[in-house]
């Protein structure tokens, strides 16, 4: 039990911490045009 306890603790404060730190979450706008081509430039699917 106190290892599940551990566990949960220690991974919230991680997240909390790369959430500070980068950013866990895109913005809404980012969302609404799509992550490949926001973050990597790249079309997921081609329109045919």
């Amino acid at each position: 039990m106190v290892t599940i306890i551990w566990r949960a603790l220690f991974s919230y404060l991680m997240l909390k911490g790369l959430d500070n730190w980068i950013g866990l979450r895109v913005t809404p706008d980012e969302e609404v045009q799509g992550l490949d081509n926001v973050l990597h430039e790249e079309t997921g699917y081609l329109d045919l």
